[in-house]
């Protein structure tokens, strides 16, 4: 089964099925925490122009909201990584 997995890969080796998790966790944990907050660091920059711009209503109204985005990030990665993975386990044949 691990030539099949690597010659549909093009001819590359199939690192996930021979790293342990303690490597693989950050490898892929890294990116997807910096990308959260990269996207708080754009929240904070908006928080500054719409409180200068528009006033504190209007920079109250985005305080509101901005958590309720996390929360709808966060779902979005847990659906998507298990949809991932269970599509993952599908295709190879194993057992749900």
């Amino acid at each position: 089964m691990e030539t099949e997995i690597t010659r549909n890969q093009g001819g590359t080796s199939a690192f996930m099925l021979e790293e342990p998790i303690k490597k693989l966790l950050p490898k892929f944990a890294i990116p997807c925490v910096a990308s959260l907050i990269l996207s708080c660091l754009c929240n904070i920059a908006d928080q500054i122009f719409v409180g200068q711009g528009m006033g504190y209503l209007a920079n109250a109204a985005t305080g509101i909201i901005f958590p309720i985005t996390v929360v709808g990030w966060g779902l979005s990665l847990l659906f998507g990584d298990v949809g991932a993975a269970f599509l993952s386990i599908y295709i190879s044949g194993g057992i749900l």
